[in-house]
């Protein structure tokens, strides 16, 4: 996970600048495990299609510092590059939609402090969208602009609605629909290990069902959510401390 997440409670910069899935996973469908990193970067450069160079160095920068499991020289053959570039459809849009969420601090401040509350305040939970305005204006840099501002509760929602944790209901204004989703198991598995690779502390597979960000933004029953980390832990996603009560970042 980007370090970004450890900066949740300073002023956040904007999130204004976006990866399309399709050319996201394109340049991950190129990656192989132990490539050299700059063999990489000239195959994926070969594989975008726009004309203006300067944008294709942005998207696999963007690729690469967010997706893509490195060692510094070369690319890892991580789980998670082998769920990805082997799964079915949804999957792999699952997997891209939830490392790209969670890489941005955004993503779990909405998680904890607009989309889980909700769950827990009604069976049929609706929120404005005013009140992603209210978090945005909570924890931005003040020295940021509206259009800035405005970009970034729309990036928020965007995803959120892709992931399927949100729907409209209306018009652009109306209020919106929080969902509780049945992600596939190994990407809620891989969600809460990205969390613990950045806060190593070992924690509860209680907390991981409960509170952990990936229970706050899919929003699945903890039955559930407890067997999507158990398959986490069996594909080496996830350590598990001995005694079985405590999971912990795996190992690289």
């Amino acid at each position: 996970m980007s370090d970004a997440q450890s900066k949740v409670g300073q002023p956040l910069k904007s999130w204004v600048r976006t990866l399309n899935e399709v050319e996201g996973m394109l340049l991950m469908d190129v990656a192989r495990p132990r490539m050299p990193l700059e063999i990489w970067r000239q195959d994926a450069n070969a594989v975008l299609t726009q004309d203006d160079g300067s944008y294709r160095t942005l998207l696999i920068k963007m690729v690469e510092r967010i997706l893509l499991d490195t060692d510094g020289g070369r690319v890892l053959g991580t789980p998670y590059l082998s769920m990805f570039q082997s799964g079915w459809p949804q999957l792999r849009a699952q997997l891209f939609l939830a490392r790209y969420g969670v890489a941005h601090p955004w993503t779990a401040l909405a998680a904890h402090e607009i989309l889980a509350p909700a769950r827990l305040s009604s069976e049929d939970p609706v929120v404005e969208l005013a009140e992603f305005d209210a978090l945005v204006a909570r924890h931005i840099d003040p020295n940021i602009g509206e259009s800035s501002r405005k970009k970034t509760r729309s990036t928020v929602v965007g995803l959120l609605k892709k992931l399927g944790c949100l729907e409209s209901t209306g018009s652009s204004r109306a209020p919106l629909k929080v969902c509780s989703i049945l992600p596939a198991p190994l990407v809620f598995g891989w969600t809460v290990g990205a969390q613990l690779q950045n806060d190593p502390t070992p924690r509860s597979i209680r907390w991981a069902c409960r509170s952990s960000v990936a229970s706050a933004l899919f929003g699945p029953p903890p039955e559930y959510a407890r067997r999507c980390v158990e398959a986490a832990v069996k594909a080496g996603m996830i350590g598990r401390v001995p005694g079985g009560v405590e999971i912990c970042a795996a190992k690289a």
